[in-house]
């Protein structure tokens, strides 16, 4: 009960202000549209390099988000990417109300851009694997570790979530106790 009053107020103390709900919402919104371009890498990069389509349809099908959806996200991948992008949006949000209060970023500011890098090692197709992992490692070696694990790359996704749930909980007690009187 007391970490979900602990929530409560922090989510009062921050989001009463517009500004803070107009940033979570328009960095949810890109982080998912950079998610589902980067999970349809391979068929923009093949569309956008092809000399046999058109340049209208080059541009329409880039931008065509419930298209590029339909074609590489699963439900299971479309659920975990859009609550990654959500909780991404108000750990950022939360960042930030935090470092504009706190002038120095202390360790919860740190733990909580950790979080926002792992959520992205989750990002990608079961098909292909994480593109961010294949692009460090090498798509064989990707293929083959992902193939490996019992949720099949899934892992990253939740690891992600798990890492900005923690992120949010820690900022919120740093943001909740910064405004409490210790006497």
């Amino acid at each position: 009960m007391k970490i979900i009053s602990n929530l409560k107020i922090f989510f009062k103390t921050v989001f009463s202000d517009l500004y803070y709900v107009v940033l979570a919402i328009l960095v949810s919104l890109g982080f998912f549209i950079f998610s589902v371009w980067l999970s349809s890498y391979n068929l923009l990069y093949h569309t956008l390099t092809s000399n046999l389509l058109s340049f209208s349809y080059k541009l329409a099908l880039t931008f065509n988000f419930w298209e590029l959806i339909r074609i590489n996200l699963l439900a299971p991948n479309l659920f975990l990417v859009s609550l990654v992008a959500i909780l991404f949006g108000i750990n950022i949000s939360a960042l930030v109300f935090y470092i504009k209060k706190q002038i120095a970023i202390s360790r919860s500011a740190k733990i909580s851009v950790w979080a926002s890098l792992i959520s992205f090692l989750g990002i990608g197709c079961l098909s292909c694997g994480s593109v961010i992992i294949s692009s460090l490692f090498g798509f064989s070696a990707t293929a083959a570790f992902i193939g490996f694990l019992p949720f099949h790359g899934y892992e990253f996704g939740i690891i992600g979530i798990l890492s900005l749930l923690i992120s949010i909980y820690l900022l919120s007690k740093k943001i909740n106790n910064n405004f409490a009187c210790e006497v």
